[in-house]
């Protein structure tokens, strides 16, 4: 329903919001001007997130979630256990020093 929208309901807060940087803008902002990252790193590792979500997602398509019914329309899940596999080791060494971020988070 339209009249449920906040959008539709509250249009000047909106637009106000709307307008307003998101927190990953004004936070990617304050690594850059803090000299933790420069904006390269801060667009990169966005669009990297990015990335590995559409994989994620394209994946979530093309594979069956193990869903079923049981004829009397429920949905029957069927998982399985995770293995050492399943996740991501890309994360390692994407740590920053604590002497570069602590001028960032003082602020705060």
């Amino acid at each position: 329903m339209r009249g449920d929208e906040p959008a539709f309901t509250q249009p000047k807060m909106y637009k106000v919001i709307k307008k307003h940087p998101t927190v990953r803008v004004i936070y990617g902002e304050q690594l850059v001007k803090g000299k933790v990252s420069d904006q390269a790193f801060v667009d990169g590792f966005y669009q990297e997130k990015m990335d590995n979500l559409q994989l994620t997602l394209d994946e979530g398509k093309e594979k069956p979630s193990g869903k079923q019914d049981d004829g009397a329309g429920w949905i029957v899940v069927r998982l399985r256990r995770g293995t050492k596999e399943d996740f991501d080791e890309s994360f390692k060494g994407t740590s920053i020093e604590k002497v570069k971020l602590a001028p960032v988070t003082s602020k705060f």
